[in-house]
């Protein structure tokens, strides 16, 4: 098999952590087996950022060997609220966006006999470059959208006006791209609709987990205690000016985000604790996160905070080893308007499956959720259902060995998200830009 060199731009790898730093580490992990030598570009290593926080036992997913390539820091830090707005207001790119941009193609320029360029997005701004090195050095190049850009359904941009120019900067910046790829079936036809000129190179390729992650068997914990664990940030957060946004069209659907905080799964453990004390003072809630203040303060108010214990973000390893030992698995969503279908599958959620722990979901109609619903071992409701998910965790609780064993069957439904699986197929994205030379002009 001959060897090609694939230039990898991914910003969150190793040290880093986090959902979608898995994504790429994997893939550098499992790409050399198809014949493909990854070049990793990323960003100088450990930040604050609450989304990529440090962990460094996620560098025993790089294989020895692979070149590592990081660019000069420091990382830009957060702005002032009112610089923030001015520049959404006017469109103007992030002080990080301009950083990454100018240093990436910069420490770049130094590589050589480089064959394909893969960019890892978000940050959206790595298409840029992509673009450029892909031209300098006469070599097709690939977007991987984790998250589908201007289509995504819960980004905000302040009017109609400023949605549609993001959108075209969306189909601009991809438009020399051989391959896009999208990570939900759901996502691959939103993107196809919007910009019709990328059928044809537009695939999907899911997030996934890694089977030798989950092959320690049961973990289960010695005391009568009903365990509930979720793992991973929430992601709400309070935004005053969403229902002006919506009114002025700059929301892609009518989104709340408020399921996707602690609040609702509080409030069921407090009616457990109020109407079945006999269940509800048997549940002990995990969050293995980072919690914002608005998030905390939700805990702090419930009349159940005595039996919620909050760990932080812990190293994937160790995040891996709680989901392992749970009772169940709390995965929440955002709600959306009737009818509508969410096109997002958290990458949390693939781990959930392969553990093999009981789930409690409560996600909208969609891609996750069609999922989940085929797992036996799964208790699905409403993201705001509080009733639903207070009976949910009744059904767990008294099923808890049953549920157990009937996740013993579980193989076919997990096989298409296995990592080697799906890099895998990332190799064959990759040969097909190199046969047909995907170059198109920018």
């Amino acid at each position: 098999m001959s060897r090609r060199r694939v230039l990898f731009i991914a910003y969150y790898f190793p040290p880093l952590g986090g959902g979608g730093v898995q994504r790429s580490a994997k893939f550098v992990r499992y790409l050399p087996d198809h014949g493909f030598d990854p070049i990793v570009l990323t960003g100088p290593g450990p930040t604050d950022e609450r989304w990529a926080p440090t962990d460094v036992s996620g560098g025993d997913d790089v294989p020895t060997g692979v070149r590592v390539i990081r660019v000069a820091g420091p990382v830009p830090n957060g702005e002032r609220v009112w610089r923030s707005r001015l520049r959404k207001l006017t469109c103007a790119p992030t002080a990080f966006d301009r950083w990454w941009s100018r240093e990436v193609a910069d420490v770049a320029r130094g590589v050589r006999d480089v064959d394909v360029i893969y960019a890892s997005m978000s940050p959206f701004s790595s298409a840029g470059p992509a673009a450029m090195l892909a031209r300098h050095f006469g070599v097709p190049w690939i977007a991987d959208l984790r998250d589908p850009w201007a289509l995504e359904e819960y980004f905000e941009y302040p009017t109609a006006l400023h949605l549609s120019l993001e959108r075209r900067r969306m189909r601009r910046s991809l438009a020399s791209a051989a391959a896009l790829v999208l990570p939900t079936p759901g996502t691959l036809e939103r993107v196809q609709e919007a910009f019709p000129e990328f059928r044809g190179r537009a695939v999907e390729i899911r997030n996934g987990f890694d089977p030798d992650e989950f092959d320690g068997g049961d973990e289960r914990r010695s005391d009568d205690l009903f365990h509930l664990v979720h793992a991973g940030n929430f992601y709400f957060h309070h935004e005053p000016r969403r229902g002006i946004r919506r009114l002025l069209g700059g929301m892609n659907g009518d989104v709340d985000l408020l399921p996707r905080s602690p609040a609702f799964l509080l409030k069921a453990l407090d009616r457990l604790c109020d109407e079945q004390p006999e269940v509800g003072l048997r549940m002990r809630l995990h969050l293995a996160g980072v919690l914002t203040p608005v998030e905390r303060a939700m805990v702090e108010r419930a009349r159940c905070r005595c039996q919620v214990e909050v760990h932080g973000f812990l190293p994937h390893a160790e995040t891996v080893r709680l989901i392992s030992s749970a009772d169940a698995l709390f995965l929440p969503m955002h709600a959306l308007s009737s009818g509508v279908r969410s096109t997002i599958f958290p990458g949390k959620a693939y781990e959930y499956l392969a553990s093999g722990r009981p789930i409690l979901a409560a996600v909208p109609a969609g891609d996750a959720r069609e999922v989940i619903e085929r797992a036996e071992w799964t208790v699905v409701c409403d993201p705001d259902d509080v009733g639903a998910m207070a009976d949910g965790l009744v059904t767990l609780a008294d099923q808890r060995d049953q549920r157990r064993q009937e996740n013993a069957n579980r193989t076919e439904l997990l096989r298409p998200f296995e990592r080697p699986r799906l890099a895998s197929q990332l190799a064959g994205v990759l040969d097909h830009a190199l046969s047909t030379n995907g170059r198109r002009p920018a």
